[in-house]
């Protein structure tokens, strides 16, 4: 591992749901928009690493978000555990999929965030890979500006509680 703790899952967070701020939580739906408008992906998913979706733009169709964010975060596990074993000093940061239909493309954000990605074959992988490094850049602060302890609060995630406000405002005609 490098100095950054790039790749690891330290025992503060393995495990626990990480609570995004609400200004952290609009830039990485905004980073998230431009990403699926930029590359005509089908989705674009940011997930932490124990494997809780925290957003998601695109298509949904077809299958479970929650289910490939738990997926994709066993796969870096894995793939950390096979860097190491090939000598690596880190872990892979992108891991790409190519099936008949889609493809799928995850990338480590920082150590405490990915992105996956789901595309056809109409979307070229160049384009896929350029844009996404794109928003990672946008999106590797996140961990140092948006993260806050969980309070009692917390249980609803940041995206549930946007929506039931903007809901309640428009209710009340705010």
């Amino acid at each position: 591992m490098n100095d950054t703790g790039e790749g690891k899952v330290t025992k503060e967070r393995n495990g626990k749901r990480l609570v995004l701020s609400e200004q952290a939580f609009e830039k990485v739906t905004e980073t998230l928009n431009w990403l699926v408008a930029k590359t005509q992906a089908r989705t674009v998913i940011f997930c932490d690493v124990n494997g809780h979706l925290v957003a998601q733009r695109g298509e949904t169709v077809g299958y479970d978000a929650n289910a490939l964010c738990a997926v994709a975060a066993g796969e870096f596990s894995a793939t950390s555990e096979l860097a190491k074993m090939i000598g690596q000093s880190d872990s892979f940061r992108y891991l790409y999929h190519e099936g008949p239909e889609s493809n799928v493309y995850i990338c480590r954000v920082n150590p405490d965030f990915f992105l996956v990605v789901v595309f056809d074959h109409s979307v070229a992988l160049g384009m896929v890979r350029v844009f996404a490094r794109k928003a990672i850049e946008s999106l590797a602060d996140v961990k140092q500006t948006g993260l806050e302890a969980p309070g009692p609060e917390s249980f609803l995630d940041v995206e549930f509680s946007t929506l039931l406000r903007r809901e309640v405002d428009q209710s009340l005609g705010f």
